[in-house]
């Protein structure tokens, strides 16, 4: 519990919030109320490196090793690839999969 007048410290993962909004139109379910984990940091607590891009990694890994399992005990989810463009003509990758159990989505750019 924090001491009145403290700030709270608020951690989050997800990406920038347009890009949340985006996403139930790519499928994903009530993405601006549920848990975001960004896979690089996911990979850390779970004590792996990841060189290169970080959404192969996890797919290859996912497929072939298993990567345990989602903190509600549901399968970890294959990440897909999405190219966003914004209006000044520049182009991000992002990577998204959303466990079917509690609905959290798990998320890379680049």
């Amino acid at each position: 519990m924090h001491a009145r007048g403290e700030p709270l410290e608020i951690i989050c993962e997800a990406p920038p919030y347009g890009v949340v909004r985006v996403c139930r139109e790519l499928g994903l379910r009530t993405p601006e109320d549920v848990r975001w984990l960004e896979v690089g940091e996911e990979l850390a607590r779970r004590g792996e490196h990841v060189p290169g891009p970080v959404y192969l990694h996890w797919n290859e890994h996912r497929a072939f090793n298993g990567l345990g399992c989602c903190s509600c005990q549901g399968e970890l989810p294959f990440l897909e690839g999405y190219l966003f463009t914004l209006e000044n003509g520049t182009e991000l990758l992002y990577a998204f999969g959303q466990c079917c159990c509690c609905k959290t989505i798990y998320w890379t750019k680049g």
